[in-house]
């Protein structure tokens, strides 16, 4: 995520990520614990000590441990914006297992 002259923006970085348990809970965990490569981009979230992922036909339920959300600097369009960094995160992820 980067801020621009007018607002904040999503950027996509393709990672190698460890395994915790799945394409879209490792994305999602990485998303959480890892810095952006690009030092002008930045990550408002917490590690998460624990994800997990529900598949249930084609819809994903992302469960995300309290820690995650602990950064309390967050304004609205901050918080807008990472929750579409994890709906996006967590898609793009599952989009080889046919969701």
């Amino acid at each position: 995520m980067g801020e621009t002259a007018r607002s904040l923006r999503l950027y996509r970085e393709f990672r190698t990520v460890p395994d915790v348990g799945g394409r879209v809970a490792s994305a999602v965990a990485a998303m959480t614990r890892m810095s952006p490569l690009d030092p002008d981009y930045v990550n408002p979230w917490r590690p998460a000590s624990r994800v997990s992922v529900r598949q249930s036909g084609s819809a994903l339920t992302v469960d995300l441990s309290a820690d995650a959300l602990a950064n309390r600097q967050v304004g609205s369009e901050l918080a807008g914006r990472a929750v579409q960094q994890l709906v996006y995160t967590a898609t793009a992820a599952a989009v080889p297992a046919q969701i």
